[in-house]
């Protein structure tokens, strides 16, 4: 049974929770930043460049050096990653456009020629407006789903439902600082059709269950949920593979501007059908609602 192991279910997810969390614990006593925060958030200068000549590719040894003259240019701080598709990616605070073209130059120098594929810059204030609306957005998403509902069903429905989309958004935030994910803009819109997914999948069991308590009024709350939870997972799991492998194509083939918001969105989908089957039940179940 499902339900009566709920207490599995919840240490499961508390476990992933609490790595997560202890992992930004320690880069905050090391003072260094609890998320890989994008400069969409933090503010800064952002370059993606790749070897001119395709047959000798960029790898691992070029990144020390492109690090070396960041440091000399004074960027102390500076991100420097490389990605799948051979292209080296470059964080950095605000970089004047003279500044970006003369640290191409001397990278040029050092590693060959090579060609500017993308250049973002974005002022700080922009990037602490950016983050205030989008802990806006998550806060109001979350309120309107719980109204939704609590007016659909009941008010324990609501909270269960709150309480499984709150799981969500945890997982999604704990796994993604084990994989130090950038979080930017992106994350965030990720992050929002998460939550939707999660709560349309809910909203199917809840419905099942609730259809099933009118039926037999007197059967217990708990055996009610199990038998709804088997008569749906089927459904769940095979929208979660078929949307799961969509998503996997683009980032697959979506190149590197999609990698992040592609993982976001696969952690998401596991996350959001466990909660749906594991977690949201269980959870209604302890609520003991009124039917």
């Amino acid at each position: 049974m499902i339900v009566e192991k709920r207490n599995l279910w919840l240490s499961v997810s508390f476990l992933v929770v609490i790595v997560g969390i202890a992992m930004m614990v320690v880069r905050l006593f090391a003072q260094q930043p609890v998320l890989n925060f994008g400069i969409d958030f933090t503010g800064g200068s952002t370059v993606l460049i790749a070897a001119s000549d395709t047959t000798q590719p960029l790898n691992e040894t070029d990144v020390p050096t492109v690090q070396s003259v960041l440091m000399s240019a004074g960027f102390d701080h500076a991100w420097v990653q490389l990605t799948h598709d051979h292209e080296i990616i470059i964080k950095t605070e605000l970089m004047s456009h003279d500044v970006r073209t003369d640290i191409l130059d001397q990278i040029r120098q050092h590693i060959g020629a090579i060609d500017l594929l993308e250049a973002d810059t974005i002022g700080p204030s922009i990037g602490n407006e950016l983050r205030r609306q989008s802990l806006w957005m998550a806060v109001g998403v979350g309120m309107m789903l719980l109204v939704y509902i609590s007016i659909r069903f009941q008010w324990t429905y609501g909270v269960a439902a709150l309480i499984a989309l709150a799981h969500d958004a945890l997982i999604t935030l704990s796994v993604t600082a084990m994989l130090m994910i950038e979080v930017n803009t992106a994350f965030v819109a990720a992050l929002l059709m998460i939550l939707g997914y999660s709560i349309n999948d809910t909203i199917v069991v809840f419905d099942r269950v609730r259809e099933l308590a009118n039926q037999d009024e007197d059967a217990p709350i708990a055996e009610v949920a199990n038998l709804a939870i088997r008569q749906t997972i089927r459904r769940s799991i095979y929208t979660s593979v078929t949307t799961a492998l969509v998503v996997g194509s683009l980032l697959i083939f979506g190149g590197v501007t999609l990698k992040g918001f592609c993982i976001v969105l696969l952690i998401g989908i596991v996350s959001g059908t466990y909660s749906s089957i594991f977690i949201a039940s269980p959870i209604l179940v302890g609520l003991r609602p009124l039917r």
